[in-house]
């Protein structure tokens, strides 16, 4: 008896002190750059804290353990890209080669409106807000948008044949802006466009600059204010001799899967899916099939000889080649990556340089993911990605699948870079096949695609407080899925590169039954909000027919300098769509453009008179 009392009375001390001083937290564990990460990983039990310290991590590709957390230091950078210093060279002399002003450096800039920008519209008064240029319904890749009045300049060095470019007010304007386009040379004036404006379309330029040493490229405002001038000159290039030959870097071996996505190319980039790519001072370069193809800005891997060609002088630049596939992937669950700058992975399409999708419970979080082949961030059951900066990344900037993920307050922008095909998932996000997925105050922007995107049997999904701008397709997309709830939303510029009919929409719902959109401000999309009812391959998923059924459109305000918002279909000649099952906007405000048919119900354009007449916005209004 006596010494059941004394044990008991010790296990109460113990608790006691335990309480009073409980046992320390396992150290984080520091890790140096230079030092095998996953060794230190290895050596470690599951459950620790690893703390990369400042500077670059090259080539580093992680496999977490359950409940694994890494934590960056401010400046601690994971490349999946080899430093490449040593270069052979190929020929000598000089050669012809034509390169685009977007890719050259200027002597001299101004601009009537915010900078001038490379390869986009002018758009607003911040860097890099334009969207694709677009003369007359044609798209250019390349190219300066500008505003008038505004001047750009670059050295020729009496090199130079040619220049040329496809000039025009763009289309973004619609028939507004009127401006005169000049070019210079030395002073003297070799072009003049006579007034344009933005029903012109696009205007070929041919000039010759045979030992001319000045090149200067004018936009007037044509006399009568310089309001919506909003000018292109599309796909301007100048023809050059520069240094012969090529420089060569050998011993490449790395070689992903160039299949996968291979069939899904723009046309611009039909090497969309090879996942290496090259850069010379943190460029990425465009990959192309031969060395006959070279020029400025590319390079072309000889992946049976182990050789990558390219046409920019490297001395005194910084040349690397993505090698790494991943930075962190595992089955592991409750794995935390936060802190860090992920850049330059060769991850192939559909492949997160952060792998999140086999595991559950990730936090991701804090991070800058740039520069990668295939898609920034991709998430699983019970992700949190939350305060990321993901951008210029090859495919997607976010993407996956799974239950009950958080994806918030997230910058995801200029994604899709290598131009995989939009419809198949080149885009700024893409989740399929979830379940109560929550998107909420993330900032979408400048996307080569659509901007945030649900696919193929994603249910109970909420899209609230977000900001998408400037995508070049629609700027919220919920396709083919089930009830979701798009609300708060502000939705601006969208749409534009895909602008037919009504798929252009800020706000666009696909086959897709149970959605409610609510309190979003739409402006300036090339539609608004819109509802299509298809006959799709899968007619039938998860959760039942893929149909427009119970669409509530209410409370949202749509100012848009054109196109339509509404419903369309195009499979059911009985109009159920529009008559029977529950589909109606409600106390919308509209701000409509050039046409009073701005509307599209019951197979046809409507006036705002008709589209009341059929039941619509009875309570609604126009601005």
């Amino acid at each position: 008896m006596v010494e059941t009392n004394r044990n008991w009375a010790l296990s109460i001390f113990g608790l006691l002190l335990f309480a009073l001083y409980p046992a320390p937290a396992a150290a984080q564990i520091d890790i140096y750059p230079g030092t095998n990460i996953q060794s230190v990983v290895n050596a470690h039990p599951a459950g620790s804290t690893f703390r990369l310290m400042a500077g670059l991590h090259r080539m580093q590709s992680v496999s977490p353990r359950n409940g694994d957390t890494f934590i960056g230091e401010s400046g601690t950078v994971l490349s999946g890209a080899r430093s490449l210093t040593s270069f052979t060279r190929t020929g000598s002399g000089t050669q012809t080669a034509t390169s685009y002003l977007s890719d050259r450096s200027w002597t001299f800039e101004t601009n009537g409106w915010g900078p001038v920008e490379r390869d986009r519209s002018n758009s607003e008064t911040s860097a890099s807000d334009g969207r694709a240029i677009v003369l007359g319904g044609q798209r250019f890749g390349k190219g300066l948008g500008v505003h008038a009045p505004s001047d750009v300049r670059l050295s020729l060095g009496g090199q130079c044949s040619s220049f040329s470019a496809s000039v025009g007010v763009d289309d973004e304007v619609g028939g507004l802006g009127s401006v005169v386009f000049q070019v210079w040379a030395d002073g003297i004036q070799l072009y003049d466009s006579g007034v344009l404006d933005g029903n012109n379309g696009p205007q070929a330029v041919n000039v010759d600059v045979s030992g001319r040493h000045d090149l200067q490229l004018i936009v007037s405002d044509a006399g009568n204010n310089n309001y919506y001038d909003h000018a292109d000159w599309a796909d301007a290039r100048v023809t050059c001799n520069e240094a012969g030959g090529y420089w060569i870097a050998s011993g490449q071996t790395q070689q992903g899967i160039q299949s996968h996505g291979a069939d899904h190319c723009q046309a611009e980039n039909p090497r969309c899916a090879s996942p290496e790519q090259l850069f010379i001072d943190d460029k990425a370069l465009w990959q192309v099939g031969s060395i006959g193809e070279l020029r400025s800005g590319t390079f072309y891997f000889d992946y049976n000889n182990d050789q990558i060609y390219f046409a920019d002088n490297p001395d005194g630049r910084r040349v690397e080649a993505s090698v790494t596939p991943s930075a962190f992937e595992s089955g592991a669950n409750n794995v935390t990556v936060s802190g860090l700058t992920v850049e330059k992975y060769a991850n192939i399409a559909q492949q997160g340089a952060i792998h999140a999708a086999r595991g559950t419970g990730w936090r991701v979080t804090n991070n800058q993911v740039r520069w990668t082949h295939g898609t920034g961030i991709r998430i699983g059951t019970q992700a949190q990605v939350l305060g990321n900066n993901v951008h210029h990344n090859g495919q997607l900037g976010i993407g996956g699948s799974g239950d009950d993920a958080l994806v918030a307050d997230n910058e995801i922008a200029y994604n899709n870079t290598s131009r995989f095909e939009v419809p198949w998932e080149g885009a700024a996000t893409k989740f399929m096949g979830t379940r109560n997925l929550v998107v909420r105050g993330n900032w979408v922007h400048h996307n080569h695609g659509v901007g945030l995107w649900t696919d193929n049997d994603n249910i109970n999904t909420l899209y609230e407080g977000n900001t998408s701008d400037d995508n070049e397709w629609m700027g919220i997309l919920h396709e083919i899925s089930y009830s979701a709830v798009i609300r708060n939303n502000v939705v601006r510029r969208n749409g534009w590169a895909f602008s037919a009919y009504i798929w252009g929409a800020g706000i666009l719902i696909t086959a897709s039954p149970d959605v409610e959109i609510v309190g979003n401000y739409l402006e300036g999309n090339a539609d608004g909000i819109g509802a299509a009812q298809q006959s799709r391959e899968h007619n039938v998923g998860a959760y039942g027919p893929h149909e427009i059924w119970n669409l509530w459109v209410h409370d949202n305000i749509i100012m848009n300098p054109d196109g339509w918002s509404g419903l369309v279909q195009d499979i059911d000649s009985s109009n159920s769509y529009f008559t029977s099952r529950n589909n109606r906007f409600e106390r919308n405000v509209y701000q409509p453009g050039h046409s009073l048919r701005f509307l599209q119900w019951m197979n046809g354009e409507r006036t705002f008179l008709e589209w009341i007449g059929f039941g619509q916005d009875v309570l609604g209004g126009l601005r």
